[in-house]
């Protein structure tokens, strides 16, 4: 009797049992969709974020990459531009702009000039610690018709050669000096090329053999000749390094003047030294414009670092017979000797201002 009691005791427990587990998924199946929708959520917050996390991760490594390529790429792009836009400015500031100025060339020829040496200046083709004296003279009309600071006594560097030359000359006349062959071979070389070996010769040759005794008979025939601000102390240095030597725009100009109206010596010996000059082979005046032209420069430039000039006779009446011949002299002087290509920069200022001064005298007719 116990057994049998025992017996539906383990069989009620089952029944409980099976009926508590039918009744759980039976439960579960009605919550089935809307667990499904939580499972997926739950996978989501649980599962998902781990692999999403990851891919985050890569992704935020591959934008990075990207980013510092664009950013490299960019950095490189700015740095050229930079870089260019600094080369072009530089070579901007150094380049004189003939066309754009000549075609506005207007008022009088004073006028002209003072403008464009503002431009100049406003440019950095002209640096404020820069000097400039300008002569210009009408040989036709046989006027100044510019004169800036022309009469400033400024360093003479070669341009002491002419007066060299006139006086070798004026003795000549005087048949105190023998025109030899290795005379006049110095002459040449020391206007055409600017030798200057051989100019020391020849003011060792004025002076029988003395320096200072040719130095005191060059100073001499520039008195002589009526030249106000030129004067020589020294021959030139080794190098050409000559800073003592001085000379004005104004007495540059006049040279020319009297040369070109054959009142310097002779007119035959007025007319041999035009022959040399017009053979100058170093031009700052004579621009490629003139060249192109065909108009003949007889000039001499003068070079040492802080001064450049070039002064001279241009020859218009040769290509426009109703034009004038005119003297042109200019001098820039900087007291502090600039280097890194001051010369150069100035060179080109001189060629720039010779350019307006010849498209002036050709149009006045």
């Amino acid at each position: 009797m116990a057994y049998f009691r025992n017996y539906l005791l383990l069989i009620s427990f089952v029944f409980v049992i099976a009926i508590s587990s039918i009744e759980a998924a039976t439960d579960n199946a009605a919550r089935a969709p809307q667990s499904s929708e939580k499972g997926s959520v739950a996978t989501s917050d649980e599962n998902v974020p781990k692999k999403s996390a990851v891919a985050e991760k890569k992704r935020t490594k591959k934008r990075s990459k990207k980013s510092a390529a664009y950013r490299t790429s960019r950095s490189k792009v700015s740095r050229a531009g930079i870089c260019r836009t600094t080369r072009k400015s530089a070579s901007r500031n150094y380049r004189p702009l003939y066309a754009s100025n000549l075609a506005e060339l207007q008022g009088p020829l004073p006028e002209i000039i003072s403008t464009e040496l503002c431009r100049l200046r406003d440019t950095h083709h002209l640096l404020n610690t820069d000097d400039i004296s300008i002569h210009i003279h009408d040989l036709s009309k046989n006027e100044t018709v510019v004169n800036i600071k022309a009469d400033r006594m400024r360093n003479a560097a070669s341009l002491i050669k002419p007066f060299v030359m006139l006086t070798v000359y004026d003795l000549a006349q005087q048949n105190k000096v023998c025109l030899t062959d290795s005379i006049e071979n110095h002459i040449y070389k020391m206007i055409t090329v600017s030798n200057n070996e051989s100019t020391n010769r020849l003011i060792r040759q004025i002076g029988s053999g003395s320096t200072y005794k040719g130095l005191e008979q060059i100073n001499a025939t520039i008195k002589k000749y009526g030249f106000r601000d030129t004067y020589l102390v020294e021959q030139i240095p080794e190098g050409g390094r000559t800073y003592r030597n001085r000379t004005s725009a104004y007495d540059m100009s006049e040279f020319f003047r009297k040369v070109y109206s054959r009142t310097l010596v002779s007119p035959y010996y007025s007319q041999k030294m035009v022959d040399i000059l017009l053979n100058n082979k170093v031009h700052r005046i004579e621009t490629p414009t003139l060249v192109q032209d065909g108009v003949p420069v007889a000039d001499k430039t003068g070079y040492v670092r802080g001064t450049n000039g070039d002064c001279g006779i241009v020859f218009l009446r040769n290509i426009k017979h109703n034009a004038s011949d005119y003297v042109v002299s200019i001098i820039i002087e900087n007291p502090y000797r600039p280097q890194e290509g001051w010369g150069k920069q100035k060179t080109a200022v001189i060629r720039h201002l010779s350019n307006l001064i010849y498209t002036y005298f050709r149009r006045q007719v």
